[in-house]
């Protein structure tokens, strides 16, 4: 599952894992260099201090996170409604009472508003308030709007009646990352999400550094009178070097924006860095799921699904280093599979009044 920290650092959780790029592509660096017999004192150095102050960087805290609040606010006026898209940008003024019941009044732009609950002048819509000097409003669009009936909605014995702000417990969430925001329907409630295995991380990485490797080792093959191989290349140092961090930045930032996300309608996969792209399947074509762990698998905690409804080589054909696949799997069935009481066994007139019989004798 997607982590969410309970501890706030300076650093976002994306530029943190940042982190382990940089240390895995100093580690590499310095392997390829030693290996090309150009590793330099001062090279070494500069290596091994760029992933120790990029380390040191991402475990500096933050300040302590501003409490939480939350009420329901007034629609005081909303911009209109776009056509014929499925979300919008809307500029709204929100009216909201105080803990101390004092009214207040808050400009609030939300760029990712669903065009199915789109707000307007008079209705009423779930917020959360960020208690700091410049207050941050979110609106929950997921908990619903209602819209008014009357135009009585604005009036100030109304607005007075809203209830006060509440504080809020900051715990864990489970809300969908920005990401899988992009991708849910208006209409569907989003379930869990979860990224690949680190397992997936070390795989690629392993196979980037064996090409570097390879480049970097001069290996040639004769074949029909001629020489092919990277032992023809004029700077093989430079270019295992070039192919290392290249390949590194790829596969590491395709590996942190990959997502399997389970909704209450659809099964998602998103995948793909420069070019982007998004496979679903319906919880009725994902109930018939084939989940395998192999003993390496078993130890690091991470499984193998295989999709019997998707064809061959399509993209959820096959999904493999899903972290916690035992929690996924039963996730999956147990949001596909409508669980219901096990119907009353089938017992004839003779046994039943043989087992009446007995009860009465029993009982005198």
């Amino acid at each position: 599952m997607v982590s969410r920290s309970d501890r706030r650092w300076l650093l976002p959780d994306a530029l943190r894992r940042c982190v382990v790029l940089i240390d895995t592509a100093a580690a590499g660096s310095a392997l390829l260099a030693w290996a090309g017999h150009a590793a330099s004192r001062d090279l070494l150095t500069a290596l091994g201090a760029t992933a120790a102050a990029a380390t040191l960087l991402a475990l500096v805290p933050r300040r302590r996170p501003a409490p939480l609040a939350r009420t329901v606010a007034a629609v005081l006026a909303a911009s209109q409604q776009p056509a014929g898209r499925v979300q919008g940008r809307c500029t709204m003024l929100l009216r909201l009472n105080d803990a101390d019941g004092s009214p207040r009044q808050f400009v609030h732009v939300e760029p990712s508003t669903p065009a199915a609950t789109w707000p307007r002048e008079g209705s009423r819509v779930v917020v959360v308030v960020a208690r700091q000097r410049t207050p941050r409003v979110a609106v929950l669009w997921q908990l619903g709007v209602s819209h008014p009936v009357d135009d009585s909605a604005l009036d100030e014995a109304n607005l007075q009646a809203l209830p006060r702000l509440e504080s809020v417990d900051q715990g864990l969430t489970q809300d969908p990352s920005r990401l899988a925001q992009r991708y849910l329907v208006p209409t569907e409630r989003f379930r869990a999400e979860w990224r690949r295995h680190g397992i997936r991380w070390v795989k690629q990485c392993a196979f980037g550094l064996a090409v570097a490797l390879l480049l970097l080792s001069g290996y040639r093959v004769t074949v029909r009178d001629h020489v092919v191989g990277p032992g023809t290349l004029e700077q093989p140092e430079l270019v295992a070097q070039v192919v290392w961090g290249v390949w590194l930045v790829w596969r590491g930032l395709a590996w942190l924006n990959t997502r399997l996300m389970l909704t209450s309608r659809r099964l998602i996969l998103i995948y793909g860095l420069f070019w982007r792209r998004v496979a679903s399947i319906p919880l009725a074509k994902a109930a018939d799921v084939l989940h395998t762990k192999s003993p390496l698998g078993a130890l690091m905690g991470y499984g193998t699904f295989r999709f019997s409804n998707v064809p061959v080589l399509r993209p959820l054909w096959r999904v493999a280093d899903v972290p916690d696949a035992r929690t996924v799997y039963l996730q999956i069935v147990g949001d596909t599979v409508d669980l219901q009481p096990p119907e009353q066994a089938y017992l004839p007139t003779e046994v039943e009044e043989t087992l009446d019989g007995l009860l009465a004798i029993e009982a005198a």
